[in-house]
C-alpha cells in the first residue's frame, strides 16, 4: 500500500462521517437574511431558523433575530422536544397563544435563552415531504388568524432553499473526497469521472445535486448584487414550485 494513498483514504472516511459539517457560510447568511425581515413582518419579539440533524436526532438553531438571539444560535434540542421539536417530528404548523397552558412547551429551554415568550408560532421547513428545519416566531403582534400561518409558510419556503443548498454542498464535499480516494486507489487521476460514477451509484447523491452545487459555486464568483439576484430567483422558484405541488 502506497503511503501517499493512506491519508487520502482516511480523509475520505472522515468526510463520509462528518459530511454534514461541510456547508457554505452563505447558508447561515441566507437564513439570517430571512429571520430579520420575518421578525419585522410579524412584529415579533424574536424569530429563528433551525435545521434537522438526522444523524444526531436533533434540531440545530442556525439563525435568530431579536430577544435571546445570541443564546439561541448554536443551541441543539432533541427532535420532539418543545414546540419546535414537535413541529419537526410531526410536520405540523402550530400557533399557541398561551404556551404556559401547553404541555409541549419547553420552559427550561426558553429560560436558558433569557427570554420566555407568551405565544409561539412554529412552521416546519419542508423539502418535498421531508422536514428539514423549523421556523419559529415568538410573541407576534401581527397578522392574525390564518394570515399568520400563511406568512410563516412563505418564510419557511424561503428557508428551504437555503437548507437545500447546504445539503447539496455537504453531499458534494463528501463525494469529492470519496472520488479522490477511489481515483487514487486505482491510479486514475480523473477524479471528475470517478465523481460522476459515484453520483450515478449513490441514490442519495444524484446528478441534479451536482448541478445545483456547480451552479452555486459559479454564483460565488459573481458580485454581491448578482448573488442577491440569484438567491431571489431561487427563492421565487421554490415558492412557485411549492405552490404548484400544493394545488395537485
Amino acid at each position: 500500500m502506497s503511503t501517499r494513498r493512506a491519508p487520502l483514504r482516511e480523509a475520505a472516511a472522515v468526510a463520509a462521517a462528518t459530511g454534514t459539517a461541510l456547508e457554505l457560510p452563505e447558508v447561515r447568511a441566507l437564513l439570517e437574511a430571512i429571520v430579520d425581515p420575518a421578525r419585522v413582518a410579524f412584529g415579533a419579539a424574536a424569530c429563528s431558523m433551525a435545521r434537522v440533524d438526522d444523524t444526531a436526532g436533533e434540531l440545530e438553531y442556525l439563525a435568530s433575530s431579536g430577544e435571546g438571539a445570541a443564546e439561541v444560535v448554536g443551541m441543539r434540542l432533541p427532535l420532539g422536544r418543545g414546540l419546535a421539536g414537535y413541529a419537526a417530528a410531526t410536520g405540523e404548523t402550530l400557533a399557541v397563544d398561551d404556551v404556559a397552558r401547553d404541555a409541549r412547551f419547553a420552559a427550561d429551554v426558553a429560560e436558558r435563552t433569557g427570554y420566555v415568550p407568551t405565544s409561539v408560532l412554529v412552521a416546519p421547513v419542508l423539502l418535498g415531504d421531508d422536514v428539514v428545519g423549523v421556523f419559529s416566531v415568538l410573541d407576534r403582534t401581527r397578522p392574525a388568524g390564518t394570515a399568520a400561518l400563511d406568512l410563516a409558510a412563505r418564510f419557511a419556503r424561503a428557508a428551504a432553499g437555503a437548507l437545500a443548498l447546504g445539503r447539496a454542498t455537504s453531499d458534494l464535499g463528501t463525494a469529492v473526497l470519496r472520488a479522490a480516494a477511489a481515483a487514487t486507489e486505482a491510479d486514475r487521476p480523473d477524479v471528475a469521472r470517478t465523481l460522476a460514477t459515484i453520483a450515478a451509484e449513490d441514490h442519495d447523491l444524484d446528478a441534479e445535486t451536482l448541478r445545483i452545487t456547480a451552479a452555486l459555486a459559479a454564483a460565488r464568483r459573481l458580485g454581491s448584487a448578482e448573488r442577491g439576484a440569484a438567491a431571489k430567483l431561487l427563492e421565487d422558484f421554490l415558492e412557485y414550485a411549492s405552490a404548484r405541488r400544493g394545488r395537485r
